[in-house]
């Protein structure tokens, strides 16, 4: 019998079990059954047992008589024969009375450990004492390192065992030293006799893993650094070899039927239950790869593992990887300090008024072939978890319903009535290690060695940069390249003692997924989550920015832990360009003759309303980004327009009742609107800044409106004529002049004597925009292999349309994937960016949108373009000293990595960049990306969830945004379907110059907080001595208190 602490007198003797239909009966334990049959008891762990249990044993033994809680009697030999004699009816009269005979061949052997600190208190007591006969168990090895008996030990580990005498002499050698210095003491663990004998026999399987095994067995990983060179230097001097260089495995093989790790395969197994298989994302890294195959290799070898080692390091997730790998079902068990042997094993419960026994995850696992993980069992109790150990090294375990599992290393594993353990029943256990920071109990004492024993430690710096790599793909690799040296710092100060949390690969992927999810909070918002509660303390709080510091990570300590710094998006480069469509057009135009439209003034009804305030949120509080300040507008809002004022934008929304343009200045935080009459379809609004025009067409109304832009001062109405133009689709200012889109017609508006010619076109419009001064790019209904170029000729009196055709062809899909930052073998996928000449004056684009540039120097020009979800640009040739003659474009575009739909896209003047809004994916942030398409690279703005909140706090995604212009004042304008608008500032020299003044600003800020705290600090003991002497002088004077 295994004995654990929480034994009691009626678990020792006899249980009380429950039928299947809920009767209740008494069942006797081994114990009783090798007194009355007299066989030998073997009682495992004698130490274990509480003080009250021993006094059941002590009738027993001492009297060789008994009494069990059903009233049956034991007797011993020589009362139970003389009172046979007296009893009518014989040895069945006896037992009808509950009277049985002991045999007198009944003996108990009880094994225990010797008292000491690993026990905890001094259990061989009075009451112990006369019940047995102690001897002491004298070490093998002990004998061995004396050189007396050699072949006994060599004999144990088998004839096909490697390097025996080496193993020996070291095992001996660190139990030797364990008993001069304490168990609890000792430098180095002692390698014990269970344990030589696992690994002899993993050596005798793979020679190579003797050193391997030896390190692993002793947990030289988890020792400090002198102590582990110690352990190196112990096993070379024994004569175990030193660990022979290989090349780390980099990849796994996986066919239906086994699993190829390094050098290691393993057969598969074929569940019952699929969806008992762990299904996890696992990134394959080398220093992981290595436990991975040594954790199979003991698994083949019908071994029950233990991952050992700090928090975070991905035990869990190895322990999965493996037996996903492998198809093996698992069954999962967590401890806590709480945890009681009934949890573990089987726990009574009532359902429908009979109690049953629940089998727990330990019993399925023997009773199907499964696998059992135990995690956390350094929280479970030593006496609790050493359930296990006759489990696993002596194959039996006595249930509390009366069931006794034997597995095939037991004697009465062929016997029958006791339930077999599946052969393919496994433990792999997870522990922490011992003591501070975990707090764990050494469970490793007390079960360790029935365990193959594998220490997991963090990843070495390139496979921790590789797994940043593949958790946060946004973010630069430069950054994760900091981030992975600075943890790797701390825990080499960690090993050395001078701090003393180790912050595991948890914490470093932890800072990279939250800079990959939330990039604005930058590296100090992203640290914040994860070195918080250091913040407590000065000393460390100094010791981690410096090493932050040191290794150019943005990290603050204002006050504690602060996440005040600045978070402008990094410039990540561009794929590679590839040529992705061809056009070619023709060298004969049609000239459309216009008809002007007679154009009568009329009134519209409008109210200009008085200015008001808004409020107007700046983004720029704990952390300094692109972003300026945000504003809500009408939730019906449909477009904005630059002012001509600097700081003014204005905002066109539409309802069922009311048409509005509110222009607002984010300078003075005022707004003026403009109503006119509502409208049942979208109204058209085009700005014209040259000019200081806005034109609004009203279709419901059927009227053309003028207004005067008057800057801060907001819109002013000039005019208004009849004018109707049906199907209106579009509107754009070009050539200083107003153009609504219609099916087939072109509109063109002079705003200053509101003329409208119109030019109607053979063919139906499929897309068109102005790409310059007196040009328009227009594609042919939905047939996408036509487009023409519209030029205006004579002012606005005609058109002259160009006819042509493209001739595109796709990039094949693998030329995409080998377009990343990797480089490809394949000479054949390296597509190198051609040389583009400067880019001026690009042109707006929208959606979806081809747009060209007019030829500049020598006939050629580069501009940038849209197409689809990419970004690119144009080369654009044309024979010198022609408008339509030998007019070709070939297209180049960097493949986007997302197939969403085209966003909403502007061409920004100032600082000469390509910007376009995303939209938010899967609850995330939507994002403004600047296309520099001169340097080849990108920038991704987070829109964050609201202005003026924390970026991480939004439960839900930003709105979509629906338009991007560039202000007045060269900042951005970004639209959101929920009316919000968002200014941002992209234009790098700006930047820096605010960045500057807001650090600035900062410090001062910081630096008035602390003299007013010490100014505070200064007073209060100058208060309390001018009470102390306002007392004093007040008893002088008799108006004391006892007065």
């Amino acid at each position: 019998m295994f004995l654990y602490s929480d034994m009691s007198a009626r678990d020792l003797l006899q249980r009380r079990v429950t039928g299947p239909k809920g009767e209740t009966s008494w069942v006797v334990t081994p114990l009783v059954t090798a007194a009355v049959e007299g066989h030998l008891a073997i009682l495992d762990g004698l130490q274990r047992l509480s003080p009250r249990t021993y006094n059941a044993l002590s009738r027993l033994l001492e009297d060789r008589e008994l009494v069990l809680f059903d009233g049956t009697r034991y007797l011993p030999p020589a009362r139970y024969d003389a009172l046979l004699k007296k009893t009518k009816g014989g040895v069945s009269a006896m037992d009808a009375k509950g009277i049985f005979r002991i045999h007198p061949g009944f003996r108990v052997l009880a094994l225990g450990t010797p008292p000491g600190p690993r026990t905890g208190v001094n259990w061989v007591a009075s009451e112990v004492q006369h019940m047995f006969d102690f001897h002491e168990v004298p070490s093998l090895l002990s004998v061995e390192q004396g050189g007396s008996h050699p072949d006994d030990v060599r004999w144990l580990m088998g004839p096909d065992a490697h390097h025996t005498a080496a193993l020996c002499k070291f095992s001996g050698v660190t139990i030797q030293r364990a008993k001069q210095e304490g168990i609890q003491t000792c430098s180095i663990p002692p390698l014990s006799l269970r344990q030589l004998l696992r690994v002899s026999k993993r050596v005798a399987k793979y020679p190579a893993d003797v050193n391997y095994c030896v390190r692993q067995g002793i947990l030289t990983d988890l020792l400090p650094h002198e102590q582990r060179m110690e352990a190196f230097e112990l096993m070379k001097s024994c004569g175990i070899p030193s660990e022979k260089h290989r090349s780390l495995p980099t990849r796994v093989y996986v066919t239906d039927r086994e699993v190829t790790v390094g050098e290691t395969t393993v057969l598969r197994h074929f569940p019952k239950r699929h969806e008992l298989v762990p299904d996890i994302e696992f990134v394959d890294i080398p220093t992981q790869l290595v436990v991975m195959e040594s954790m199979l290799r003991d698994l083949d070898l019908g071994e029950h593992l233990l991952l050992i080692g700090n928090q975070g390091v991905g035990k869990n997730k190895l322990c999965d990887r493996v037996l996903q790998l492998l198809r093996w079902e698992r069954e999962y068990t967590q401890l806590h300090r709480d945890t009681t042997v009934s949890q573990i094993t089987i726990q009574p419960s009532l359902q429908n008024g009979v109690m049953i026994w629940e089998d727990s995850p330990l019993v399925r696992a023997m009773t199907h072939g499964r696998v059992l993980v135990i995690d956390e069992m350094d929280k479970a109790p030593p006496e609790v978890i050493c359930v296990l150990k006759g489990l696993l090294e002596d194959g039996e375990i006595l249930l509390a319903d009366g069931r006794r599992f034997v597995s095939e290393k037991s004697n009465l594993y062929s016997h029958e009535g006791y339930h077999k353990v599946h052969p393919l029943f496994r433990v792999i256990a997870l522990a922490n290690r011992p003591g501070y920071p975990f707090m764990g109990n050494d469970c490793y004492a007390e079960v360790g060695d029935v365990f193959a024993c594998h220490v997991v430690g963090n990843p070495d710096p390139s496979s921790e940069l590789v797994l940043l790599g593949a958790v946060a793909p946004k973010v630069q690799k430069n950054v994760l390249r900091k981030v992975v040296t600075a943890f790797s710092e701390l825990r080499d100060l960690s090993d050395k003692g001078d701090i003393t949390y180790p912050y595991s690969t948890r914490e470093a992927v932890a800072v990279a997924r939250h800079l990959n999810a939330h990039p604005r909070d930058g590296v100090a918002g992203a640290l914040s989550n994860v070195i918080g509660f250091d913040a407590y303390d000065a000393e460390m709080l100094e010791i981690l920015k410096g090493i932050f510091d040191k290794n150019g990570l943005a990290f603050t300590s204002a006050g504690g832990l602060s996440a005040a710094s600045s978070a402008l998006a990094a410039d990540v480069p561009l794929r590679s360009l590839a040529s992705v469509m061809q056009i070619f057009y023709e060298t004969d135009g049609t000239l459309i003759v216009p008809f002007d439209l007679d154009s009568t003034e009329s009134a519209i009804p409008y109210t200009i309303r008085n200015p008001t305030t808004f409020d107007l949120t700046s983004a720029r509080g704990k952390v300094f980004s692109e972003e300026v300040s945000g504003f809500d507008s009408s939730a019906s809002s449909v477009s904005i327009h630059p002012g001509v004022a600097p700081s003014v934008v204005h905002v066109l929304s539409h309802d069922k009742y009311a048409t509005t343009i509110t222009s607002y200045n984010v300078s003075t935080n005022m707004k003026t609107e403009v109503v006119f009459p509502p409208t049942s379809t979208r109204p058209w609004v085009a700005s014209l800044p040259l000019t200081a025009t806005v034109l609004m067409y009203h279709p419901d109304e059927k009227k053309l409106v003028k207004m005067i832009d008057k800057g801060a001062s907001g819109l002013q109405v000039a005019a208004c004529v009849d004018f109707e133009a049906p199907n209106v689709w579009k509107a754009d200012g070009f050539n200083e002049q107003g153009v609504l889109y219609t099916d087939k017609e072109v509109f063109v508006i002079d705003p200053v004597g509101m003329k409208v010619a119109v030019h109607g076109l053979p063919w139906q419009m499929g897309q068109a925009h102005v790409v310059s001064s007196d040009r328009i790019q227009i594609q042919r209904g939905n047939e996408d292999t036509q487009y023409h170029l519209v030029f205006l000729e004579n002012g606005r009196k005609s058109l002259l349309v160009v006819g042509g055709s493209h001739s595109g062809y796709s990039v094949a899909g693998e030329v995409y994937s080998a377009l990343d930052e990797k480089e490809d073998k394949d000479d054949k996928l390296k597509l190198k960016p051609p040389k583009v000449p400067p880019v001026d004056s690009m042109t707006p684009l929208l959606p979806s949108e081809l747009c060209v540039q007019p030829a500049m120097a020598a006939g050629r020009s580069a501009h940038a373009v849209r197409l689809g979800s990419d970004v690119g640009v144009i080369l654009t040739s044309i024979t010198e000293g022609t408008k339509c003659e030998s007019w070709s474009q070939e297209i180049l575009c960097y493949p986007s990595r997302t197939t969403a739909p085209p966003p909403p896209t502007a061409w920004l003047h100032k600082p000469a960049v390509l910007a376009s809004a995303h939209p938010a994916c899967d609850r995330g942030t939507a994002t403004l990306e600047l296309t520099n398409l001169r340097e080849g690279t990108s920038r991704r703005i987070p829109l964050g969830s609201r202005p003026g909140t924390s970026w991480d706090i939004g439960m839900e995604p930003t709105p979509l945004p629906i338009q991007v212009v560039e202000l007045g004042d060269g900042r951005v304008g970004v639209l959101l379907a929920d009316g919000q608008v968002r200014v941002l500032e992209v234009r790098p020299d700006v930047l820096a110059r605010d960045e500057r003044e807001w650090s600035k600003k900062k410090a001062t800020a910081k630096k008035r907080a602390g003299s007013s705290q010490d100014d505070a600090a200064q007073r209060e003991p100058a208060d309390d001595e001018n009470e102390d002497s306002q007392e004093q002088e007040g008893r002088g004077k008799g108006v004391g208190r006892g007065e």
